[in-house]
This record gives structure tokens, sequence and C-alpha cells, in this order.
């Protein structure tokens, strides 16, 4: 599993445009992602920038907010989530392998099958949940 944090980040589709290509640059790192059509393309980067930009907002507003409501943007921002199989190239090795990406809370994670995605939460992270609950 991998996580691209998005604050400060920068979206940059490719020139070419029959690879579909786009990069996040962020402070410490440039990642390389491909989709599979332009259209898949174009929804990744406008969710991404729609991602940062409700955060941003969110960052703003919460001085102004309780901690018990929610903003608009906190609403917003959970229906900004996208989730779908995109190609990222490697830091190290240049190849390009699918993997599965989710975009939450300003942060993008990317997981090499859907199913390490979707575990169950395990006996400890349940244990601490319940107990939590019940304080």
């Amino acid at each position: 599993m991998g996580m691209i944090p998005l604050k400060d980040s920068q979206v940059v589709p490719s020139q070419n445009s029959k690879d579909f290509a786009f990069q996040i640059v962020t402070r410490t790192r440039v990642f390389f992602l491909r989709a599979e059509s332009e259209e898949e393309m174009r929804q990744w980067c406008s969710a991404i920038e729609r991602s940062k930009s409700l955060s941003a907002n969110d960052a703003a507003l919460s001085s102004s907010t309780s901690s018990n409501s929610m903003t608009s943007s906190q609403v917003m921002l959970a229906g900004s989530e996208k989730k779908g199989w995109l190609n990222k190239k490697g830091k190290s090795n240049r190849i390009w392998r699918q993997r599965w990406f989710v975009l939450e809370d300003n942060l993008l994670s990317y997981y090499k099958t859907l199913q390490v995605h979707m575990r169950p939460l395990t006996p400890t992270h349940s244990l601490a949940r319940s107990l939590s609950l019940t304080t």
C-alpha cells in the first residue's frame, strides 16, 4: 500500500493525448499515473483538484465552526471520493503496474489488489473500536 498526500501538490496532465497519463507533483516526489481513457484521466484529475480545494476550504472554515458540527465542505468532501484502477509507474522500477486507487480526505491511497483495500478490520482494531464506543 502507498499513499500520496495531496496537500500542496499539483496535478499535471500529459502533453501526449494518446497515453492518458498525468503526474502528481508533491513536495518530495513525482508520481506518474495513467488512466485507460482520456475521459477517465480527466475525471481523476478533476476529482483530485476538487478534493484539494474542498480540504483547503475546510481548513479555513474549521476555526469558525464548532468541533461537533459538520461543515458544508466536509459533507461535499465525503461525496467527492473516487475509487478505481490506474496504472502507476514505479519509483525505481520504471514499469507501469496496475493499482487500485482510493481518493478520500485529501489523500490518494493505492493498493496492489482490490482485496487488500476491502480487507475487514483486524480483531485488535475491532476490539479497540468496541471499547471506545462503550466509554
